[in-house]
């Protein structure tokens, strides 16, 4: 039984968080969990499989704290999580069935990024 644990242990990679906080209070995400980012001016869209967050920040911000996480931005106005994308097609990367927009100067280096995180 020991060893199994050990081996599952292993096999998952630990979860890893990050904090956001709004006027409702604090709350820590699970990064697997979030499907993107949005930006909406002086607010950053939190779009997870618990629900929307909305925060203050940039997403300048937060993409350095998810660098090296499977995070890529579309454009100017999403970051996106890799784990999630069920597709590109015609210039939108599919997250959980909703378009989002790749811009030209991003979509080489977004496709890059999808195929070498597929790759594994």
């Amino acid at each position: 039984q020991c060893l199994q644990k050990a081996i599952a242990r292993v096999r998952k990679p630990p979860e890893q968080h990050i904090t956001i906080s709004s006027r409702a209070g604090i709350r820590k995400l699970n990064i697997v969990d979030i499907y993107y980012i949005e930006s909406q001016g002086n607010s950053l869209l939190y779009h997870t499989s618990s629900g929307e967050y909305k925060v203050t920040g940039t997403l300048k911000n937060v993409e350095e704290s998810l660098k090296d996480k499977y995070f890529e931005r579309g454009n100017s106005g999403y970051l996106i999580n890799l784990r999630h994308v069920d597709a590109i097609v015609n210039g939108f990367a599919i997250v959980k069935g909703v378009k989002l927009a790749l811009s030209r100067s991003r979509r080489g280096s977004f496709m890059k990024a999808f195929t070498s995180f597929i790759e594994g």
